[in-house]
C-alpha cells in the first residue's frame, strides 16, 4: 500500500514537473539563432536579462512623461510672471512720467515767480534813481503802475498755476504711496523673477549689439553700392562715348539717330560724389541722385547699343580683299572716269554672300547692270545692296538677322569677272562702306 502511494505521489510530481514546463510564461530562457557562412551559433537571453530591459525601457518612459509635464509646467509659470512684470512695470512708468512732468510744472512756476520778483527788485531801484527828478518819476508812474497791474496778474496766473500744480502733486503722491505698498506686496513675486530678467536682459544685450553690428554693414553696404553706382556710371559714359565715336567714324550724325530712337539728349551734371561714411541719410541721397543720373546714362547707352546693332559694320563675306574702292575711277569697260559708289570685293567663285546686319529685304531679283540684286533696309535710313550675285536666298518680305545667308558670289550683270559689287546708303545717298567696316573693327575691339 505504501508503494502504491509513492508511485503515486511520484507521478504527481511528475506531472506537476510537465505542468511548469510547458505552462506558457512572460519570462521565459529565449535563444537568438544567428547563421552566417554555413555556421550556425546559438545565444542564450537569461530571464534576468529580459527583465532588467524591461525595467530600463519603462523608466525611461517613464522619465520622458516627466519631463515633458515639466517643461510644459514651466513654460506656462514664466509666461505668467513675464505677464505680470509688464503690467507692473507698465503701471510704474505711468506714474513716474507723471511725477516728472508735475516737478517740471512747479520748476517753470518757480522760474516765472523769481523773474517777476527781479524785475520788481529793478523797478524799486529805478524809481530810487529818479527821486531827483520829480518830472522824470510823474512821467514814469504810469508806465510803473501798468507793469505792477501786469505783475499782479501774472502773479494771479501763477498763483491758479501752482493751485493746479499742488493738486496734481498731491495725486502723484498719493499715487507714489499706492505704488510703493504695491511694490512691497510684490518684492518677494519681483526678486524671484529679477534673474529670469536679467537673463532676458543680457540676451536683449547681445541682440542690441547683434543690431548695431548689423546697421554698420549696412552703412558699409550702402557705401559700396554707392561705389558700384558709381563704377556703372563711368563704364556706361566710356562704352557711351565709345559708341559714338564709332558711330561717328562711320559717317553718322549721333543725335539725329538718337532722336529717331526717341531717346533724349545726355543730361550733363559734376562728378559724382560719395557721402562720408558717418552719414547714412546723405549716402541714401547721394545713391538716389546716382542713381537718377545712371539711368538716364544706361537709357542714352541702350539707344547708342540699338543703333549700333542695327549698322551695317561688318563686311558681307568671310574671306576677301578689296579690288576697286569707292570714288572716282577709271571705268573697267569703257575706260573713263566714272563715280563708283560701292565698293568691289574679290573672293574665290560661289563665295557666300551674308548680310552685314539685321533689317528687312526690300529687293530681290534682277535689276539691270547689277544683275542678281539684294536690297536690305536696317532701319535709321541705313540701307545696304549686293550686286552680281550667282544665286539668291532670300525673298522681298523677308526679316533677316545679322550674317543671313542671302546669295553666292557671282558675274551677273555688268561686270569684268567674279566679284561682289556692296554698295551702304544712308538717307538716300552712298557713303563709303569701308568706313563703316573700319568702325566695326573698333566695335568688335571692344
Amino acid at each position: 500500500m505504501s508503494k502504491f502511494r509513492k508511485e503515486n505521489s511520484d507521478l504527481e510530481q511528475l506531472h506537476r514537473r510537465i505542468s511548469r514546463l510547458t505552462r506558457p510564461s512572460a519570462l521565459t530562457d529565449r535563444h537568438l539563432i544567428l547563421r552566417s557562412h554555413g555556421r550556425t551559433a546559438y545565444i542564450r537571453v537569461p530571464r534576468f536579462l529580459q527583465a532588467a530591459g524591461l525595467l530600463v525601457v519603462g523608466a525611461f518612459v517613464a522619465w520622458v512623461v516627466h519631463a515633458s509635464y515639466a517643461y510644459v509646467g514651466y513654460n506656462q509659470i514664466v509666461s505668467a510672471k513675464d505677464e505680470a512684470i509688464s503690467a507692473r512695470d507698465q503701471v510704474s512708468s505711468t506714474l513716474r512720467a507723471e511725477l516728472d512732468d508735475s516737478r517740471r510744472s512747479f520748476a517753470a512756476a518757480t522760474d516765472s515767480l523769481e523773474e517777476n520778483h527781479k524785475g520788481l527788485v529793478s523797478l524799486i531801484g529805478q524809481n530810487q534813481t529818479l527821486k531827483s527828478n520829480p518830472q522824470a518819476v510823474r512821467l514814469d508812474l504810469k508806465q510803473l503802475e501798468e507793469a505792477r497791474k501786469k505783475a499782479e496778474e501774472a502773479k494771479r496766473e501763477i498763483a491758479k498755476r501752482l493751485e493746479v500744480l499742488e493738486a496734481q502733486l498731491a495725486e502723484t503722491q498719493s499715487n507714489n504711496k499706492a505704488l510703493a505698498l504695491d511694490l512691497k506686496t510684490t518684492g518677494a513675486e519681483l526678486t524671484v523673477a529679477l534673474a529670469e530678467k536679467n537673463h532676458v536682459s543680457q540676451k536683449g544685450d547681445a541682440l542690441n549689439n547683434r543690431v548695431s553690428e548689423l546697421q554698420k554693414r549696412l552703412v558699409e553696404a550702402k557705401e559700396a553700392q554707392t561705389a558700384l553706382v558709381d563704377r556703372v556710371a563711368d563704364t556706361s559714359h566710356a562704352e557711351a562715348k565709345r559708341l559714338s565715336k564709332i558711330i561717328s567714324t562711320a559717317g553718322l550724325n549721333v543725335e539725329k539717330l538718337l532722336r529717331a530712337q526717341g531717346v533724349a539728349p545726355l543730361p550733363q551734371g559734376g562728378p559724382f560724389e560719395a557721402a562720408p561714411k558717418s552719414n547714412a541719410n546723405k549716402v541714401e541721397e547721394t545713391i538716389e541722385a546716382s542713381l537718377s543720373s545712371t539711368n538716364g546714362m544706361i537709357d542714352h547707352l541702350e539707344g547708342l547699343q540699338r543703333i549700333v546693332r542695327g549698322l551695317p559694320l561688318a563686311p558681307p563675306l568671310d574671306y576677301y580683299y578689296v579690288s576697286s574702292r569707292y570714288g572716282v575711277r577709271t571705268d573697267p569697260i569703257n575706260k573713263t572716269k566714272a563715280m563708283h559708289r560701292g565698293v568691289d570685293f574679290g573672293a574665290k567663285h560661289r563665295a557666300t554672300v551674308f548680310s552685314s546686319a539685321p533689317g528687312k529685304v526690300i529687293y530681290a531679283g534682277w535689276k539691270g547692270r547689277f544683275g542678281r540684286f539684294v536690297e536690305i533696309d536696317h532701319g535709321n535710313g541705313v540701307v545696304t545692296r549686293y550686286g552680281h550675285l550667282r544665286r539668291i536666298y532670300v525673298k522681298r518680305g523677308q526679316e533677316i538677322t545679322y550674317r543671313t545667308k542671302i546669295g553666292q558670289m557671282g558675274n551677273s550683270g555688268r561686270s569684268t569677272g567674279t566679284h561682289l559689287h556692296y554698295e551702304i546708303h544712308v538717307n538716300k545717298r552712298s557713303v563709303d562702306p569701308l568706313k563703316f567696316m573700319k568702325a566695326g573693327k573698333n566695335v568688335f575691339k571692344g
